[in-house]
């Protein structure tokens, strides 16, 4: 990996470098400098040569009938995790995935394993980033991949192990809309926040609050089914093409593919779950993130967030209906796997 377009100061540098490796310092730099470039691109349609793509590879997404029996489904979230395991992190934004993006540097160094991203901005097409994954499977080395792509079935290399986190949906959007026009608080940092505001505003990304885009009917804050999408993947996903209900493939994608999909309203028992579950790359995970939760925590705090009117959050979660029936089934299953580990 290289260091691009980065801002930081010296003076952020040392005070960074005091409490991670320099190795597990580029990545998370890298990562960050590409993720606000990222998103005016997040929402390209798949090409042609990806779709062929994933037409081939969909013979592993679902069985004939679309839907999982009982036996199937708990065979599916309690397989067992091979030796040295790729682990697709394949998640929506504003689900608190920088902050495992940046546990998963340090840890990677720590115990040898590869982390790796597919958030190189506008320069990295779809074809690139599914060249990352595909790469890093052909591999015999352990490997943690970040990526905002959609559940995309990969397996005739070697079985990848998906995980996952979700977000009240409202809550999500909200946190992504200021992302979106204000940063966090490494703007400072990577980019002056008057710069950052001044690309926003080059976008026409205006500067109302949340509640006001909402009401004045706005489509920048309105992504319904964005959840839904995120597991349902690329084939049949929307209602132009959809043949069966896409919630449905969503589910049955869960079930079938993803070991671990948790809350984000409960981030440390998402880190214990992982650690339990997949200790070959996240063992160490729960007390490296109590270490570092302050600093990278407050650092990726999004800005200028205000309160979401009960108006809006009831206007939105009837828009957001299938989202919410997802994410409170992902919850019920989360709530399970806890359980089953003993986790409180």
């Amino acid at each position: 990996m290289t260091l691009k377009n980065s801002y930081c100061s010296n003076f952020c540098v040392f005070k960074i470098v005091c409490t991670i490796s320099v190795i597990g310092l580029v990545s998370i730099f890298q990562f960050t400098n590409v993720y606000h470039k990222h998103y005016g691109m997040y929402h390209k349609q798949v090409d042609t040569t990806i779709k062929e793509e994933i037409d081939r590879d969909v013979q592993y997404s679902l069985p004939s009938s679309g839907t999982m029996t009982s036996v199937e489904s708990a065979l599916a979230s309690d397989s067992a995790v091979p030796t040295n395991p790729v682990v697709i992190f394949s998640v929506l934004p504003k689900c608190g995935s920088r902050t495992l993006f940046a546990l998963m540097g340090i840890l990677g160094e720590k115990h040898g394993f590869d982390v790796k991203h597919t958030m190189g901005g506008d320069d990295e097409t779809a074809e690139d980033k599914v060249k990352i994954i595909r790469q890093t499977l052909l591999s015999k080395n352990p490997a943690f991949i970040y990526t905002h792509r959609r559940y995309q079935a990969f397996g005739r290399e070697r079985k990848p192990v998906y995980i996952s986190i979700v977000r009240d949906p409202v809550e999500r959007l909200a946190s992504l809309y200021y992302f979106m026009r204000y940063g966090d608080n490494r703007t400072n940092v990577d980019l002056p926040a008057v710069q950052f505001r001044a690309k926003m505003d080059a976008r026409n990304y205006s500067n109302d609050s949340f509640n006001d885009c909402v009401l004045n009917g706005n489509k920048m804050c309105r992504r319904v089914g964005s959840v839904v999408r995120q597991f349902c993947g690329y084939i049949g996903c929307t209602d132009s093409t959809a043949t069966q209900a896409p919630i449905k493939k969503a589910i049955a994608h869960i079930d079938r593919s993803y070991h671990v999909v948790g809350i984000m309203e409960d981030y440390k028992s998402i880190l214990r779950v992982l650690e339990k579950k997949i200790p070959q790359l996240f063992q160490g995970i729960v007390a490296l993130y109590e270490e570092q939760k302050k600093e990278i925590v407050s650092n990726m705090r999004t800005k200028n967030k205000t309160k979401i009117t009960p108006k809006v959050r009831n206007i939105l979660k009837k828009e957001l209906a299938e989202d919410y029936k997802l994410y409170n089934l992902i919850k019920e299953k989360f709530d399970i796997s806890k359980k089953k580990l003993s986790i409180e």
